[in-house]
């Protein structure tokens, strides 16, 4: 499991060394990626200046001293790191295997609780717990071999201003004629009950690629709107694989069902593939670059199936040690039977996440969206072309004495239509509590 640990963080862009051109050091990457951290320590070792070492050069110095079995000098170098940058997730993580080799497992479950804090991915997060498991129970290794899991759960009350998503008009025009919009087809404010579960679990693939899957469900019970309310199931599964030292590859196979209301047994269900190229540029910068090709099958024959098509290149810069920067482009495309289903989208978004201490954390959203459809719908003239703004704001709080998190978000969207039926403004406030187990 430990293997899958550390294999899983190297394509991340968790800060863990500076970025360096120096030929020796290339050497001493590239020989550690071949497997022959006995060279790479010996290259690195004949030029190595402790008062003048960078920090791509004492990472490196620890992985390969690592890799040779010399623990001590491995823990030297990660220590002294640390000492320059202590959030270095990364670093943090590689010192826990380190010492926890050595027998020292307080010391690697403290290093591990410390990067939990921080929040990493979801990936990351299931094979902390499963090290922390084996840490409290040393049995458990034996008993997975290798496999490690998160379960995890959420619950929370949500105050909705339009659930509906609906105009605040009471007539429309359709047909050149104008018509009275019902209650049910209006601006409708709510509050529900909402329930997440998950799993997840990572099998090694050798040395340096995981088998990951992730399941969750969500169920969502509003107050009056009973036919609003929703049951959604999600699956993920694939590989995970380290390129190099700056790039990893997701492969994941996605399906998910969802349920609206209490009678038909599923509204649609869906299946696809969910690629994720990941390059870190520098400790600080990551390039991020995922797709989506999806099928979209309707219950109802009205409903024509669709299918899917979106592309999201990404950018991540960690500004400095509490504040990461984040921004993107999506780019999509949704084809159907019908041309006034069938749409281009492409949009906009950045976010910025503060890590204020160990237990606080908040963050700032902000997206735009425009899509054009294909063709008219019959009952209109004209094309529908929507304009979809966003932002949201949310401060998330540690609770050490059980072990969770308290969440507050709030978020805004403005939808700005050419067709004054589908003009909507929306405002939802979240309160939940999350517990990883």
């Amino acid at each position: 499991m430990k293997r899958v640990l550390v294999t899983t963080l190297i394509g991340l862009s968790f800060v863990g060394y500076a970025q360096n051109s120096n030929e020796t050091l290339q050497q001493a990457t590239v020989l550690l990626d071949r497997g022959q951290p006995d060279q790479a320590y010996q290259l690195l070792q004949q030029s190595y200046e402790a008062d003048k070492a960078g920090n791509q050069e004492l990472f490196l110095l620890g992985m390969s001293a690592k890799g040779t079995g010399d623990k001590a000098a491995a823990k030297g170098y990660f220590e002294q790191l640390l000492a320059r940058d202590p959030n270095a997730a990364r670093v943090k993580l590689e010192l826990a295997e380190t010492v926890y080799q050595q027998g020292d497992k307080q010391y690697a479950r403290n290093l591990l609780l410390d990067v939990k804090k921080m929040n990493p991915p979801q990936g990351v997060l299931q094979n902390i717990n499963g090290f922390i498991a084996q840490i409290d129970n040393p049995n458990i290794q034996s008993s997975r071999r290798g496999v490690s899991w998160n379960f995890w759960g959420e619950a929370g009350f949500m105050v909705d201003s339009n659930a509906n998503a609906a105009p605040a008009i009471d007539t429309v025009t359709m047909y050149k004629i104008p018509f009275d919009l019902s209650d049910d087809a209006k601006e409708t404010n709510d509050t529900a009950k909402i329930v997440k579960l998950g799993v997840s679990n990572a099998i090694p693939i050798g040395k340096q690629a995981s088998w990951q899957t992730h399941l969750s469900m969500q169920w969502q019970d509003y107050t009056d709107l009973s036919n609003l309310d929703s049951l959604q199931l999600s699956l993920q599964t694939g590989p995970n694989v380290v390129l190099s030292n700056q790039t990893s590859l997701s492969l994941p196979v996605t399906a998910n069902r969802v349920k609206f209301g209490h009678g038909e047994p599923y509204y649609y269900y869906g299946y696809g593939i969910s690629p994720r190229l990941t390059y870190r540029v520098s400790p600080q910068l990551s390039l991020n670059l995922a797709g989506t090709v999806a099928n979209r099958n309707y219950r109802s024959d009205s409903k024509p199936n669709v299918k899917t098509l979106t592309l999201t290149p990404s950018v991540q810069y960690a500004v400095s040690a509490q504040g990461v920067l984040g921004g993107g482009l999506t780019l999509g495309r949704e084809s159907s039977d019908n041309d006034f289903d069938s749409n281009r989208s492409l949009g906009v978004y950045g976010n910025y996440r503060h890590q204020f201490d160990d237990s606080l954390m908040a963050s700032i959203s902000l997206g735009y969206e425009g899509q054009n459809y294909d063709d008219n719908e019959p009952a209109f003239s004209d094309k529908r072309k929507d304009k979809l703004f966003n932002v949201g704001v949310s401060v998330s709080k540690h609770v050490a004495p059980i072990d969770a998190d308290i969440s507050l978000s709030v978020s805004h969207t403005n939808n700005d239509s050419n067709l004054p039926l589908y003009d909507y403004k929306r405002t939802q406030t979240y309160l939940s509590i999350n517990k990883q187990f």
